[in-house]
């Protein structure tokens, strides 16, 4: 029996299938770093996750730091939910927003890597993986925004499109209920776009000449299904539609999609829109060669189709929806936004289509691989393999390298913010004060506190979104009488950094001190701490008042 255990061996992989296990973790290796960073979402998604495990059965619980609920624009609970399993392990908040970051990268790597591969082989399907993996506008999602949902989102296209191309070449039932679970799971983590890229699934399974009725049943139960887990949700909360950034603002610029700059972050910048240089040439290669190759049909038929009329047929669906989305994102389409005011209710940002282009980029950069191996001469296609596709893997991930090196931050992620002002614009991390109460006060000769006596707070701030106006701050002492006896009104940082220039996700550190009047009693003081706009005098808000207030 032993000698008999002996023999038995797994099943060897192919050493293209260890690489695409393997180089992705580059693209995911700069989340082994030991803190956080300065995403633009700020530390909203650790907020998120320790309120979802304060009440994980809460069927209507919806992520809320940093944004107003809304069903088709907001995130959805599937992502947070799926970061629980690492923090009931006893990992930390931000560990456990890491690892599904880091899941989420690997699972769409490796979603490409099997769906092209049915069509391309194998070293045609680890360029692809790769180009989706390094893929510049996937890493801004990730190392930039910080934007939890669309980068689970980004994880879950790959593995659907996979799905769907199973349900329809096999008949067996596992394909499709991969599919409609995988296409369930996009709506419960970003309902609008998943409701965009269920239409484009859609037109990608009418395209097939083969087994879409089955395809189709597994789409359909998918769509359904995911809908009807959002039910509850709906229910309780309804629509939403709170207010959200001013979407007509939000249009990128043309040449914005294929700038070259790495990952630099500065007050009002804006994130990173590109599509990749490499990515684009490789998906425009694709098409060319395509083109060529059908107009050879040996030289087709040898390549096993892939100048054949329904690939055809799909290099032509892939190409014009990546120009399309692109075109939606950018100025040229706002007067098509407007005249369709609906289509823009179902995204928080135009250049949110731009996630939907990655999966057919990468599609588009296999074909070219699979058809630049097939002009090399028969006779040395093997020896020519490796160092072609060494050459075309080396440029899809040095291409996005600098990209790799997001900023940091040394500040320590507490568990919530002590508050949040205004409609979820800016978050109050910490608070330090100094002479909240006098330990010792110093009395004068009349008995009132001595005017030398200071009191003095250090805060951290941080924006959760970008803030359009310059806030004034206000700290007041309030004596044990109720009266205010010392007040600063500055703008931060002794209006060096007004709000306005707050990059979202930055931590902002800043002190303020106040002087007790002459004759302030002795007794227990408060101090009191918010914005206002000083055009007006309007104070903004928290959840429960206009400040906060600060005792011991």
């Amino acid at each position: 029996m032993l000698s008999q255990l002996k023999r038995v061996r797994l099943p060897a992989l192919p050493a293209v299938t260890w690489l695409a296990w393997l180089l992705p973790v580059f693209a995911w290796a700069p989340l082994t770093y030991p803190g956080y960073f300065e995403f633009r979402s700020g530390f909203a998604p650790i907020f998120d996750l320790n309120d979802l495990a304060r009440r994980p059965f809460d069927l209507s619980w919806s992520p809320s730091a940093g944004q107003a609920y809304d069903l088709l624009r907001g995130e959805r609970a599937l992502p947070y939910l799926a970061a629980l399993f690492p923090r009931a392990l006893g990992l930390s908040a931000v560990v456990s927003i890491k690892v599904l970051l880091g899941l989420a990268i690997m699972a769409g790597a490796l979603g490409i890597f099997c769906w092209t591969r049915r069509r391309f082989g194998s070293w045609p399907a680890l360029l692809a993986a790769l180009v989706y993996a390094f893929w510049p506008f996937a890493l801004s999602t990730v190392y930039e925004r910080g934007a939890v949902a669309e980068i689970v989102l980004l994880g879950l296209l790959p593995l659907a499109l996979w799905a769907a191309d199973a349900a329809c070449d096999s008949r067996r039932p596992g394909a499709v209920v991969a599919l409609g679970l995988s296409l369930a799971a996009a709506l419960w983590t970003q309902t609008g776009l998943a409701l965009w890229f269920a239409l484009i699934l859609l037109v990608y399974l009418l395209l097939q000449p083969n087994g879409r009725r089955r395809a189709l049943w597994g789409w359909l139960a998918g769509l359904l299904g995911g809908l009807a887990g959002l039910l509850p949700l709906i229910v309780q909360r309804g629509l939403g539609g709170g207010a959200w950034p001013d979407f007509a603002s939000q249009f990128v610029y043309p040449h914005e999609l294929l700038l070259a700059s790495p990952l630099v972050r500065g007050t009002g910048d804006r994130p990173g829109y590109q599509l990749g240089l490499i990515a684009c040439g490789l998906a425009l290669a694709g098409l060319i060669l395509a083109r060529q190759a059908a107009r050879r049909p040996a030289d087709a038929d040898e390549a096993g189709g892939a100048g054949g009329g329904n690939r055809l047929r799909i290099v032509w669906f892939a190409s014009l929806l990546v120009l399309l989305l692109a075109f939606l994102s950018t100025t040229l389409a706002a007067l098509l936004w407007r005249l369709l005011p609906f289509l823009a209710r179902s995204l928080s940002y135009p250049w949110q289509l731009l996630l939907l282009t990655g999966p057919w980029l990468a599609w588009l950069a296999g074909l070219a691989g699979c058809l630049l191996l097939d002009l090399l001469p028969v006779h040395s296609r093997a020896a020519g393999t490796v160092p072609l596709f060494a050459g075309l893997l080396a440029l899809a991930l040095l291409g996005s390298y600098p990209q790799l090196n997001p900023p940091t931050t040394p500040v320590l992620v507490p568990d919530a913010p002590l508050a949040v002002f205004g409609d979820h614009e800016l978050a109050l991390l910490a608070v330090t004060t100094q002479g909240l109460p006098q330990p010792a006060p110093v009395v004068a000769a009349n008995g009132s506190l001595s005017a030398t006596n200071v009191v003095s707070v250090t805060v951290q701030w941080q924006a959760l979104q970008p803030i359009t106006r310059d806030y004034t701050v206000f700290f007041q002492a309030i004596g044990p009488d109720g009266a205010v006896w010392g007040q600063q009104d500055t703008m931060p940082l002794g209006g060096e950094r007004p709000t306005s220039q707050w990059p979202p996700g930055q931590v902002v550190s800043d002190q303020y001190r106040v002087a007790l009047k002459a004759g302030a009693p002795v007794g227990k003081y408060r101090a009191l701490l918010g914005f206002y706009l000083y055009q007006t005098g309007e104070r903004l808000r928290t959840a429960t008042d206009d400040k906060v207030v600060l005792d011991h």
